[in-house]
């Protein structure tokens, strides 16, 4: 009898992971930017790290999200990668390489059931272009700098080249 229920359970369980899922949603990408906006970086003293918000202010504010697929049906599924920067609302095209980066407030954020929080960055270059019809095209190669509260974190490579939009 044993057997007969452990064959049954294994063919259900074969049946439903082979069916094809109608409740996921596909990965997606926004790449934005925002003139009048300004990153402010902050502390949280009870975790002992770094946060940031963005408010109004006098700079362009650019967004790059990623989302993963995730489906209805499964639990902690979620991750939303984030990097966020900052430039001069004047600038046509810019350039930060090494530290200079984070002349930027620049950072990186993973948010979801897996995500990891909020990171800042070691170095790396952000470089843009404003095109003609008004976008931006973007390039970032960047390093985080590991979370202290981990024990044995590596940096983590974040890179891109994307057209944002207003």
């Amino acid at each position: 009898m044993k057997i007969l229920y452990l064959a049954l359970i294994l063919t259900i369980s074969t049946l439903v992971g082979c069916d094809e899922r109608d409740d996921c949603n596909p990965e997606t990408l926004t790449t934005t930017f925002t003139h009048g906006k300004n990153i402010e970086k902050k502390f949280n003293t009870a975790s002992r790290s770094n946060y940031y918000t963005v408010e109004d202010g006098s700079n362009t504010v650019f967004k790059y999200a990623h989302s993963r697929a995730e489906c209805d049906n499964a639990i902690d599924d979620e991750l939303v990668t984030i990097f966020t920067f900052e430039v001069n609302t004047e600038a046509s095209q810019f350039r930060f390489s090494g530290k200079e980066v984070n002349t930027t407030n620049c950072y990186f954020n993973e948010v979801g059931g897996w995500g990891r929080g909020m990171y800042d960055i070691e170095s790396g270059v952000i470089e843009g272009t404003k095109t003609s019809d008004g976008k931006w095209r973007v390039k970032v190669s960047v390093l985080t700098i590991p979370n202290p509260n981990r024990i044995g974190e590596q940096p983590e490579k974040i890179e891109f080249d994307e057209v944002f939009t207003e």
